[in-house]
C-alpha cells in the first residue's frame, strides 16, 4: 500500500462542496470573464474565451458534479489548468488558496464517487476534500468539440 504524502493542492469550492487540484497542474487563476457559447456542445461546457491566442474552454464544476445552478457572479473564479498540452478553465464559486496538505491514499474514493473523478482525498481543516484528477475529469471530446468548430476557428472567441 502506498504511503500518505504532502502535496500542494490548491483548495476551492462551488455550490459550498470544496475540492483541491494538484498545484503543479495549474496556469493561473483570474476572475470570471465573458464567454463566446459554442453551439451545441457538451452541457458542461460553459463556452470559451481567449487568453493570449489560445481559445480556452470554460467548464462549469457546478454541472460537471451535478451541483445547483447558479447565475455567474463577478466574484466567480476561473481554474486555468493544464490538460495534457492544451489549457482548460474551471468555473469555481471559490478560490480558497493553496495549501500543502497530507494525501490520504488510503481512502476508498472510488466508493464515494462511483470511480468518476477523485482518485485522493486530503484533511483540510476540518473536511475531507477530494483531489481532483484533471486528466480524467475532462473528456477530450470537449477539445475536439472547438476544434471542429468553424466559427470558433474564425476568432470569435472573447480575448481576455
Amino acid at each position: 500500500m502506498p504511503e500518505d504524502q504532502n502535496s500542494k493542492l490548491l483548495i476551492f469550492s462551488s455550490d459550498n462542496s470544496h475540492y483541491a487540484i494538484h498545484a503543479e497542474s495549474i496556469e493561473r487563476i483570474i476572475r470570471v470573464v465573458e464567454t463566446t457559447p459554442v453551439p451545441n456542445s457538451p452541457f458542461i461546457l460553459l463556452g470559451v474565451f481567449n487568453l493570449q491566442g489560445k481559445t480556452i474552454p470554460v467548464v462549469s464544476l457546478r454541472r460537471l458534479f451535478s451541483l445547483n445552478e447558479k447565475s455567474i457572479e463577478l466574484e466567480d473564479m476561473l481554474i486555468v489548468i493544464h490538460k495534457g498540452e492544451r489549457l482548460i478553465a474551471l468555473l469555481s464559486d471559490n478560490v480558497l488558496g493553496i495549501f500543502e496538505c497530507l494525501i490520504d491514499k488510503t481512502a476508498d474514493t472510488d466508493e464515494l464517487f462511483h470511480g468518476l473523478v477523485p482518485v485522493e482525498m486530503v484533511q483540510w481543516e476540518e473536511i475531507l476534500v477530494p483531489v481532483i484528477d484533471v486528466e480524467k475529469m475532462i473528456d477530450e471530446e470537449i477539445f475536439h468539440h472547438i476544434d471542429n468548430n468553424t466559427e470558433l476557428n474564425n476568432q470569435e472567441a472573447i480575448h481576455v
